[in-house]
């Protein structure tokens, strides 16, 4: 049902400095490079740093409104989010963090899927 490096995350967890290369992850519903599925409910949280995913392969295998697939993260439970960007030296180069109802955290994180 889910796919990732992490297939399902709950709880409290932080995941860093963790690069996937070379990969494939093919799931029936949902798939992600690093975490397939995050059981979220606002009270506990998920950070990811400094993490990539690089000529790797996700899959789904159905269609239909319960699917879900990211470079980083295939989905969310009942979670929405919001993205800041920021270029924190001056040069131009901007960061991406992306935030989830206060509960998921994403930053520095790079992703390069095959096609």
């Amino acid at each position: 049902m889910y796919a990732g490096l992490f297939s399902v995350t709950r709880g409290d967890v932080t995941i860093k400095n963790i690069n996937v290369k070379f990969a494939s992850f093919t799931a029936k519903n949902i798939a992600g490079g690093i975490v397939g599925y995050h059981v979220g409910d606002g009270n506990n949280s998920l950070t990811i740093e400094n993490c990539s995913v690089t000529d790797s392969h996700l899959e789904v295998t159905t269609s239909g409104w319960n699917v879900g697939i990211g470079g980083i993260v295939g989905s969310v439970e009942n979670l929405s989010s919001y993205a800041d960007t920021e270029d924190t030296d001056g040069d131009g180069d901007t960061t991406e963090t992306i935030y989830v109802n206060g509960a998921v955290t994403i930053k520095n994180c790079f992703v390069n899927l095959d096609e």
